[in-house]
């Protein structure tokens, strides 16, 4: 089990050993010999031992550990999971990005030769709030009223969602399975990341352009950059066959390929 000391220096070669008239199978077996002693947290498995059985190479399982393999190496399985794990992340990302970022390039003054040139309320108005800067700048944003109390325990799930995945990918990606607040998490950051985005887009980037001068903008019918991207990622990548190819069909039609 997890902890437990790993395999006696050549327990691997000799297991794969087993195996060579299937090169294949030798190495799925070496693999598995490797993980179920010192990784066997990845599929929630207790070492086990492979044997002969009538002149064919086995390996003595129960039907759970069975099933956890099975998962781990079907495509079918093993590719969403990966694929859901990766674009979380990167959604986690642009929303880390939306909240440090954009504060930090509200109080940018210019370009020097050291390089961006930051106001001092930076520091006296946003970092002095908390050590971290991404806490500070909630902080920023909640005291200008762009967040509530909601949407700071909202980031607090979606962030620790991120950390199980990013910190514990293989078990999630085998018999952990992907974690089950995954989609209301996911819902919930591009929630806040929409919220943030549109709060700047409407009280600070609009103000500054003349053609909007006197008209009511309608928050519903903003859509940020970032959140778009997101959600093109997850349909083209996550979506069946005819939803994930509309969008490249509809930008050839729109440039006149098609």
């Amino acid at each position: 089990g997890v902890g437990e000391p790993g395999p006696p220096p050549n327990t691997i070669d000799r297991v794969a050993a087993q195996c060579k008239a299937v090169p294949i199978l030798s190495g799925l077996v070496a693999v598995f010999a490797l993980y179920s002693f010192s990784a066997a947290a990845i599929l929630g498995c207790s070492p086990v031992c492979p044997g002969r059985t009538t002149g064919k190479q086995t390996i003595k399982m129960d039907s759970k550990v069975r099933q956890s393999w099975e998962e781990f190496l079907d495509p079918d399985m093993l590719r969403p999971r990966l694929i859901r794990a990766a674009i979380y992340i990167a959604g986690y990302e642009a929303l880390k990005d939306a909240i440090v970022d954009r504060i930090r390039e509200f109080f940018t003054t210019g370009f020097g030769a050291s390089g961006f040139k930051i106001d001092p309320k930076y520091k006296t108005d946003v970092l002095t709030r908390n050590k971290n800067v991404l806490l500070a700048s909630l902080g920023w944003l909640e005291e200008m009223r762009v967040i509530d109390d909601a949407d700071i325990e909202a980031f607090n799930r979606v962030k620790s969602c991120r950390n199980m995945l990013a910190h514990s990918l293989l078990p999630a990606i085998g018999s952990d399975g992907m974690p089950v607040n995954l989609e209301p998490c996911f819902h919930a950051m591009i929630a806040l990341l929409r919220k943030i985005e549109v709060w700047w887009i409407k009280e600070v980037e609009i103000p500054t352009i003349d053609d909007f001068d006197g008209q009511e903008i309608d928050e519903g019918e903003i859509m940020p950059g970032r959140v778009i991207s997101l959600q093109l990622l997850r349909d083209i990548a996550l979506g069946d066959e005819e939803n994930s190819r509309s969008y490249l069909d509809e930008f050839r039609k729109r440039i006149g390929d098609v």
